[in-house]
């Protein structure tokens, strides 16, 4: 235990002398697996659609020949390719422009608004003392600082996009590992089915194994569920939003949906940024907003989540 001591605090103390080395090569070693990580990700969210496709290819044509199995794999990959491409096309020229018309419309009103609030305060600082405080406040600093730091987030996040696909070979990798791992994930789990092999008793794997299988079935309808739900309340929003008039629709659903995805706090939260985006543009709509988001909270609540992710874990409505 002492010997352990010593190497780990010498082991230590060398990384932290070389702490500029030892970033390097860290950065070096996720560059490596990145591509790896990100398309097993990839594929755990496309397995459940190329199956649905095999299902689907295997009732309508119904031959049960095993020769056929390769053909109905082939054809169950090329129409998940497809729909994927539909997909990230549809992102790409809808779904993107919108954010960023929106982003830019908040961007343009916020000299506005900031004035607006400034107007505010030094009215209310000549009928309370409290107003006095924000008044003393600068308002175009802290704008100009909150802007900053946005920025710098997008840049970072843009950055992190850019070294994960920025290469046609790093891409590569990643999507053919994804389908390699849509079609065949268990040759990937082959080597831990041998080191339990190798070290532990059969009684014990097979608990282990269990184990596992129960915990990544329910862990896997847990997530499924929740984006299901999540995409569900974002296409709510967009709708009534979009008839209600109400700006920045897009915006404003995407954030919900991202948000849904926080347990407990999340849908305060996303109420929250949404109305400091919606204020922003149009202050008059916060009342109808605020009166949508209670009534698609306890849709949610009461319809959407019993039904998609209590079912999908094995949970009565009511935890």
């Amino acid at each position: 235990m002492l010997l352990a001591l010593i190497v780990f605090t010498l082991v230590l103390y060398q990384g932290l002398e070389n702490f500029e080395l030892v970033l390097a090569s860290l950065v070096f070693v996720w560059r490596l697996i990145s591509p790896f990580i990100f398309g097993a990700a990839l594929a755990y969210f496309l397995r459940p659609a190329y199956l649905w496709f095999l299902e689907v290819l295997k009732k309508i044509v119904r031959i049960k020949n095993r020769k056929f199995d390769g053909v109905y794999s082939a054809i169950a990959l090329l129409l998940l390719l497809i729909t994927f491409s539909i997909f990230i096309t549809g992102l790409a020229f809808f779904v993107v422009p919108e954010l960023v018309q929106s982003a830019k419309s908040i961007g343009d009103n916020l000299p506005t608004f900031i004035k607006h609030i400034e107007g505010l305060f030094a009215t209310l600082s000549k009928q309370y003392a409290w107003a006095e405080l924000f008044t003393s406040f600068s308002w175009s600093s802290i704008l100009n600082e909150v802007t900053s730091f946005v920025q710098n987030i997008v840049m970072a996040l843009f950055a992190n996009l850019s070294g994960i696909t920025s290469g046609f070979y790093r891409f590569t990798i990643t999507l053919i590992f994804a389908l390699y791992l849509v079609i065949e994930p268990k040759d990937v789990i082959k080597p831990i089915h041998w080191i339990f092999d190798h070290t532990i008793s059969d009684p014990v794997k097979k608990r282990v194994t269990s184990i596992l299988d129960i915990a990544k079935d329910v862990m896997s309808r847990y997530i499924k569920g929740t984006l299901l739900d999540a995409l569900m309340v974002g296409i709510l929003f967009f709708i009534s939003l979009t008839l209600m008039g109400i700006p920045s629709a897009m915006l404003v659903s995407f954030l919900q949906m991202i948000a849904n995805l926080i347990p407990v706090f999340g849908a305060l939260i996303g109420a929250l940024l949404s109305a400091v985006l919606i204020a922003v543009v149009d202050p008059s709509a916060l009342v109808p907003f605020f009166i949508l988001v209670i009534v698609i909270q306890q849709v949610d609540a009461n319809l959407l989540q019993p039904k998609i992710i209590g079912e999908s874990v094995g949970l009565p409505g009511v935890y």
